[in-house]
């Protein structure tokens, strides 16, 4: 399932996709320059494939949603070597969120603090 979504931040001007993942257990991004609140981290992380990859940094990432409202994904780790933006769905309920899937799409029905 994947998220197409814009990016509030005003040093990003185009779409932005994140794939929802329910095995994630971190947010993971590639993109830099989409995050705002950066801090510096040393975390190592594992991919389902048996990889590992170290996250260099953890900020937030806003987002304005198809129906105008916006949302910040918080706590969203930097790994260059990510090739996908994922969106974790249980970090995400942990955080209040709440997804609704139908007919192929995903519904972000209530958005937590």
């Amino acid at each position: 399932m994947a998220l197409a979504a814009y990016p509030t931040s005003s040093r990003a001007s185009y779409d932005q996709e994140w794939v929802l993942d329910s095995g994630a257990s971190r947010h993971i991004t590639y993109d830099f320059t989409k995050m705002i609140n950066v801090r510096p981290v040393s975390i190592t992380i594992a991919f389902g494939n048996g990889s590992e990859a170290k996250a260099s940094h953890i900020g937030d990432v806003p987002f304005t949603l198809d129906n105008g409202s916006t949302m910040t994904v918080l706590d969203v780790l930097y790994v260059p070597e990510a090739t996908s933006n994922l969106l974790s769905i249980p970090q995400s309920i942990k955080r209040g969120n709440n997804f609704e899937f139908s007919g192929g799409e995903c519904y972000i029905v209530e958005i937590g603090a």
